[in-house]
């Protein structure tokens, strides 16, 4: 995602360097979210709907063209399975910013089946406990067949999983200061790389322990280790 020509819009660089390719040129905002399991596309969330507010994933071809809309209504970030059979998303976009933030704006997480376009939801299903309902956000599909998300269910965002048919999630990371922001998974769903408190953690799926990418601690002599 780059705003080098005045709004954001898809590129693609080779990993080894080189001069970043315009995908994308609507004068609205679009935002990359995951390569599609095939490797042939790159699916983004975007404002080019009728409405602003109510606007599908799309999905743009790596070698250019026009964007298709994917076959949901609305959603803000999302991630379609390994082997291209569900995809899980959220509608609202839930800030990490908002810490706190409780009741019917908070952002939940669905999943949609590809071929027969049934949309479920799986976090925060009574209703009649919407005061309650936190931010669940950026849906990430494990090699273990589960969905990681980003919550606040703990009162700080963390990592959480949860199944694809729904059920009770489960705490994967427990940091206590700031919160997670921004995790990704690897194509192969086998690795989550966030930020906390300005630094890069990465984490194994399913069991793995979240470590530092780099210690930026200052040694004693004012180097960076």
């Amino acid at each position: 995602t780059s705003n080098r020509f005045g709004n954001d819009d898809v590129f693609v660089v080779p990993v080894t360097g080189g001069e970043p390719r315009q995908l994308t040129f609507n004068t609205t905002g679009d935002t990359v979210q995951y390569w599609t399991p095939d490797g042939k596309g790159i699916i983004f969330s975007s404002q080019r709907a009728v409405s602003p507010w109510f606007s599908p994933l799309h999905v743009v071809a790596v070698d250019g063209g026009l964007p298709r809309p994917l076959e949901m209504d609305t959603a803000n970030t999302g991630m379609m399975k390994q082997d291209g059979s569900v995809i899980a998303f959220t509608r609202k976009g839930g800030a990490y910013w908002r810490k706190g933030n409780r009741g019917n704006p908070t952002d939940d997480i669905w999943v949609q089946d590809v071929k027969s376009k049934t949309i479920t939801k799986l976090t925060d299903l009574d209703t009649k406990q919407f005061r309650t309902w936190v931010q669940d956000s950026y849906p990430m599909w494990g090699a273990d067949g589960q969905i990681y998300f980003a919550s606040e269910r703990d009162e700080t965002f963390n990592i959480w999983k949860v199944a694809p048919t729904g059920g009770t999630p489960a705490q994967v990371t427990r940091h206590r200061v700031d919160g997670i922001q921004f995790p990704s998974i690897s194509p192969d769903g086998k690795t989550i790389a966030y930020e906390n408190e300005f630094e890069l953690w990465t984490v194994d799926v399913p069991n793995g322990t979240p470590r530092k990418v780099a210690d930026t601690t200052m040694a004693p002599s004012g180097n960076s280790l």
